[in-house]
């Protein structure tokens, strides 16, 4: 660990997890010291929760963050991972958060209501056959996610390698029924989130954030919600050492 360096413990976004992120992660940790918690059944060897649910996914990672014990750290979310970090019992150690492109609720998915609909009656018929593990597997399934995906066909045998498919799923169903009241810890937040996100409203965000945190920080960024390419030169284009020096500055001096 060099001490020179913050401590920041980030949470992946769902369908992601170390392995798709790992330049990313790479670009983070030449300014952070990083502490990356792939969420249970997103990568094989963090094995699946016995129950999906936010509650199970906010008591794993309060328990992780705890197990690891620093006396000072930024805690972090990705999409779907700020959910999680935003509702966990955070000690007195944090220094605040920091929201990329997060997921709030259903509400604030960027999705035409069909298409939406169309999510929903996949996953629901999915979390209840039989044999999702089966169907998962099939040779048949990984054609058709090469098909429908704009994903390369390596980062998608990624997902369907390392993914438990109930995970899959029922993480799925959370994130389109989510009707969760947006949560205000008495912390300072970092928004960082792109207008031109196509998953996620970005004006819904802005209204939110605004309305209900008074120490806040927003960062606009061109970052793709699920970018095509993943590379550090990528990240480092569109989110520049100036807001990350901009960031650390804001948490500092609260």
């Amino acid at each position: 660990m060099n001490e020179s360096k913050e401590n920041l413990v980030l949470i992946n976004a769902f369908y992601t997890n170390s392995i798709i992120l790992n330049d990313f992660l790479e670009y983070l940790n030449d300014h952070f010291n990083l502490y990356f918690i792939d969420l249970p059944g997103f990568i094989s060897n963090v094995p699946a929760l016995s129950e999906v649910s936010l509650e199970s996914y906010c008591a794993y990672v309060e328990n992780e963050v705890n197990k690891l014990n620093l006396d000072h750290f930024i805690m972090g979310g990705i999409s779907f991972g700020f959910l999680i970090a935003n509702r966990i019992s955070l000690n007195g150690n944090c220094k605040g958060i920091v929201a990329i492109t997060p997921y709030l609720n259903a509400e604030s998915l960027n999705l035409h209501p069909f298409r939406k609909k169309c999510y929903s009656i996949f996953v629901n018929m999915a979390d209840s056959f039989k044999h999702t593990e089966r169907l998962w597997n099939a040779r048949t399934t990984r054609k058709l996610a090469y098909w429908y995906s704009s994903y390369p066909r390596d980062r998608v045998d990624v997902i369907l390698d390392e993914m438990d498919p109930k995970t899959f799923f029922k993480t799925g169903k959370l994130i389109l029924n989510g009707n969760e009241e947006f949560m205000v810890q008495n912390l300072p937040y970092v928004l960082i989130a792109n207008p031109e996100d196509t998953t996620i409203k970005y004006e819904y965000l802005l209204k939110t954030f605004q309305d209900n945190v008074s120490n806040l920080l927003i960062c606009n960024t061109n970052i793709e919600h699920f970018p095509q390419t993943i590379c550090k030169e990528y990240f480092a284009e569109r989110f520049s050492l100036s807001q990350i020096k901009e960031i650390k500055s804001f948490l500092n001096n609260i």
